[in-house]
């Protein structure tokens, strides 16, 4: 079994329980909210873990806040930006099932301007 684990101060582990082995993964775009939507599964079609991230950024120059999206292959050292989600995506834990990661829709856009 392998664990994400993230503090309050947005720092990332990857945790293996059995080896004791932990290991910290490369800071994320930086994130205007507090919080941020994580996601962590198994991708059976590259045989790797994969770490989703979900993040608001400023766009410029409407101003706005926007919702984003990188994954982290481990065994890499950096993040790759992915197509910005269509929706706003709620900051609850997503659920993982058959190779994909899923999140519920984030219903309280009142200060978003998507």
């Amino acid at each position: 079994m392998v664990l994400l684990i993230s503090t309050r101060k947005h720092k990332m582990m990857i945790c293996n329980p059995s080896t004791r082995e932990i290991v910290s993964l490369p800071e994320g775009s930086h994130s205007l909210c507090g919080g941020m939507g994580l996601g962590f599964g198994f991708d059976p079609h590259s045989n790797k873990y994969k770490v989703a991230r979900a993040f608001y950024q400023r766009d410029y120059p409407t101003t706005r806040q926007v919702c984003k999206f990188e994954v982290l292959t481990l065994g890499t050292d950096a993040w790759r930006q992915t197509e910005d989600p269509p929706y706003p995506i709620d900051r609850l834990t997503p659920v993982h099932v058959k190779g994909a990661i899923y999140w519920k829709l984030d219903s309280g856009t009142g200060d978003l301007d998507l």
